[in-house]
C-alpha cells in the first residue's frame, strides 16, 4: 500500500491489532458501528473496499503505479461486468 494511505494510521491492518495467524491478517481493519451512520464513513467503506481488490494491487508500493494499476483494474472489471449485462439481457430478449 502506498504510504501516503497509511502514514497517519487513520487505516490500521488487522495484524497490527493481533498476532492471531488469520487469512485475514493482511486485510484493513474494518471498524464496525452499532448504528448505519458508522457504516456510512470513509474508514468503513475504504477498508472494505480496499479488501476487495486483488492482493497484486494492495501489494504495490508506488502510489502513480498503484492509481495507474487501479485504474485498469477498475475499466476492465466495470467493462466485464456492462458486457455481462448486456449478454444476460439479449439472452433473455432473445428466449421470448
Amino acid at each position: 500500500m502506498p504510504e501516503i494511505f497509511v502514514a497517519d494510521k487513520f487505516f490500521i491492518f488487522n495484524e497490527e491489532i493481533h498476532d492471531y495467524n488469520t487469512r485475514n491478517k493482511s486485510n484493513m481493519h474494518i471498524y464496525y458501528s452499532k448504528n448505519s451512520a458508522g457504516l456510512r464513513t470513509i474508514r468503513h467503506k475504504a477498508a472494505v473496499l480496499w479488501n476487495e481488490l486483488p492482493v497484486s494491487l494492495q501489494e504495490i508500493n508506488s502510489l502513480s503505479v498503484f492509481k495507474n494499476k487501479l485504474k485498469q483494474y477498475l475499466y476492465t472489471t466495470l467493462f466485464h461486468h456492462k458486457y455481462d449485462m448486456v449478454v444476460e439481457k439479449q439472452a433473455k430478449t432473445s428466449n421470448k
